[in-house]
C-alpha cells in the first residue's frame, strides 16, 4: 500500500514542483538576457537581449511580492525603470560604451535589490 500511495503521489508532486511563477520566470529571463548583453561587444546582439530584457521587466514589474517586500520591489522595479531610459537612449545613439556603463548601474542596482529582498 505504502508503494502505491508514493507511486501515485510522484506525479502530484511533479506538477506541484513546476507550478508557473511569472515573477521567476521573468527574472531568470531578465538574468539570462543581463548576462549576455554584459558579455557582448556586439551592438546588435546587446540590442536583441534588451529587447528581452525589457519585455521581461514589463512581466516582473505587474507582479507582487509579501506585504513587508512589496514596497522594497516597487522601489527596485522604479530604479530599473529609471536605468532603462538611460539604456534606451544609449542604444538609440548606437553608443556601446554608454550602454556598457548603464548596464554597470543597472547591475549594481540589481545586487542591491536582490540582497534587500534576499533574492540568489
Amino acid at each position: 500500500m505504502k508503494k502505491l500511495m508514493i507511486v501515485l503521489l510522484l506525479p502530484l508532486l511533479a506538477v506541484a514542483c513546476s507550478k508557473h511563477d511569472p515573477l521567476h520566470e521573468s527574472m531568470e529571463s531578465m538574468g539570462d538576457s543581463f548576462k549576455a548583453m554584459r558579455e557582448s561587444d556586439d551592438l546588435v546582439e546587446v540590442q536583441a537581449q534588451w529587447q528581452s530584457f525589457k519585455e521581461a521587466l514589463d512581466i516582473a514589474q505587474a507582479q507582487t511580492m509579501g506585504p513587508e517586500e512589496q514596497a522594497d520591489f516597487e522601489h527596485g522595479m522604479q530604479e530599473l525603470a529609471e536605468l532603462t531610459q538611460a539604456l534606451d537612449a544609449a542604444l538609440a545613439a548606437k553608443d556601446l560604451a554608454a550602454a556598457k556603463a548603464s548596464l554597470k548601474k543597472l547591475g549594481e542596482v540589481r545586487k542591491e535589490y536582490h540582497d534587500k529582498l534576499k533574492v540568489d
